[in-house]
């Protein structure tokens, strides 16, 4: 019986080249010059049933061919079963780890050629063994060029994370994310899925308060991209928010979540609220506390100031101090709060000496606020500004939590916000910019009720 077998070492590891394949939709077009777009059947995490159906170039035609995956083993093997024209194949993935990053084989022993065809099987093998050879060698070098040189963050984040997690409930993991890399996770609790997007900055650790308090869901917050220990990935600031919302679906992927409830602080609540209106179905409730960019919001003057050229990359060569650091805090309505918590105070002088984190702030900084801030009444860049528009489509149940004293505006800027969302209410909180530094229990029980009780969607709240 003819045969397909093909082999190839790739220097990446196992659940990266593992991941390609589990997103052959957004990959197989950059490898196989022959493919015109995938689809994928049905969306989510792929599993044993899903169906990628491929517009390519097959026997000199333009013709849809169908791969369908139907047993999984993560980072071992993927058996699968194809419609390619007249052929049949069935086959195996196999995923090995070797010094020298993964081995990766396919094997197809029948390609089971239908009707008056199937005298010429061994033909079919010999012209697919040429197409596997090929089209792992462009694998191979896709993954191999997407991500340069690893650089790293700087000792002394690590050494925070460390002595800030020791002894306590919250632990840290590494996930690998296609297209992402590294990403470093904080976790704690368990029961409904909960995951925390940080702001500008920092890190998943600003968190630390709020996860410490969190009672009855499983919380899980990431260091976005470049930050805290999570590998750095390139922001096109015209493609910024769609970068983050493909980051944020990949990564929930690599977490085996189909669906969670989604909280978003500050910039991480413009990633969570884009994300929400992207992929509706995959978040079962959105919190969002002091989302800028929102209609009514304005930019807080340390924001229009870094964004001003000169004046940012004046105040980028000048490493934080605890007093600088506070002297932000006072801008954002948390001077008298976060004196109360001095880890987060390093964690503010330790990022801010991060070139890594300093890099992913500026290229937030490029895509949200205007380079004329200064002169201009929001501050917002305005193809970043959340319409009005969008926010009445928003199709998730939604709470915003807002600060008495939040920089982006009035709690009247939080009701009319509101009452733009269809499923939303408002919770205002005595604080500033950052719930939990001060009101840590309470900003916890506002968000794990929300999560646990809030009503199906189509059911409006009131603010």
């Amino acid at each position: 019986m003819a045969r397909i077998d093909s082999t190839i070492t790739i220097a990446r590891p196992v659940r990266e080249v593992f991941g390609y394949f589990l997103h052959l939709d957004r990959y197989a077009p950059e490898t196989d010059p022959r493919v015109e777009s995938v689809i994928k059947e049905p969306t989510g995490p792929t599993a044993p049933g899903t169906t990628f159906r491929f517009r390519q170039k097959a026997f000199g035609k333009v013709r849809e061919t169908r791969t369908r995956f139907t047993s999984l083993e993560p980072n071992g093997r993927i058996a699968f079963e194809g419609e390619v024209g007249p052929l049949r194949p069935k086959g195996i993935f196999t995923f090995e780890e070797t010094d020298g990053g993964t081995r990766l084989n396919v094997r197809i022993d029948a390609t089971n050629p239908i009707g008056p065809l199937k005298p010429l099987a061994p033909l079919f093998a010999r012209i697919g063994q040429k197409v596997w050879d090929d089209r792992l060698g462009r694998i191979g070098a896709v993954l191999e060029a997407s991500r340069p040189p690893t650089r790293t963050h700087p000792v002394a984040i690590r050494g925070w994370y460390e002595r800030t997690l020791a002894g306590g409930s919250v632990h840290s993991r590494t996930v690998e994310v296609p297209a992402g890399g590294r990403v470093n996770v904080l976790e704690q609790g368990a029961g409904p899925p909960v995951v925390l997007v940080h702001g500008s900055g920092v890190a998943a650790g600003f968190f630390l308060p709020l996860l410490n308090e969190l009672e009855a869901v499983r919380a899980l917050a990431p260091d976005l991209p470049g930050s805290g220990l999570s590998d750095p990935i390139d922001f096109p600031r015209h493609r910024y928010h769609e970068t983050a919302v493909g980051w944020l679906d990949r990564l929930l992927d690599a977490l085996e979540l189909d669906s969670t409830a989604l909280v978003g602080h500050s910039a991480g609540g413009v990633w969570a609220l884009r994300y929400a209106r992207a992929h509706p179905e995959r978040v079962e409730r959105l919190v969002l506390i002091g989302p800028p960019s929102l209609p009514g919001t304005r930019c807080p003057l340390p924001y229009r100031l870094m964004a001003t050229s000169g004046v940012g990359q004046l105040a980028s060569r000048l490493p934080p101090t605890p007093r600088s650091v506070l002297r932000f805090a006072r801008f954002m309505g948390d001077r008298e709060t976060l004196p109360e918590h001095p880890d987060l105070i390093d964690l503010f002088m330790v990022a801010g000496r991060d070139p890594l984190a300093v890099s992913a702030l500026r290229a937030e900084l490029r895509a949200l606020v205007s380079p004329f801030a200064l002169l201009s009444r929001s501050g917002w860049r305005r193809d970043s500004r959340v319409r009005p528009d969008e926010l009445r489509l928003l199709a998730v149940p939604t709470l915003l939590i807002w600060g008495d004293r939040e920089p982006l505006g009035p709690v009247s800027v939080a009701h009319a916000v509101t009452d733009l969302i269809p499923q939303a209410r408002l919770q205002v909180l005595p604080t500033g910019h950052g719930p939990w530094l001060g009101q840590p229990a309470q900003t916890a029980a506002t968000v794990a009720d929300f999560v646990r009780c809030a009503p199906r969607a189509g059911v409006a709240f009131g603010s």
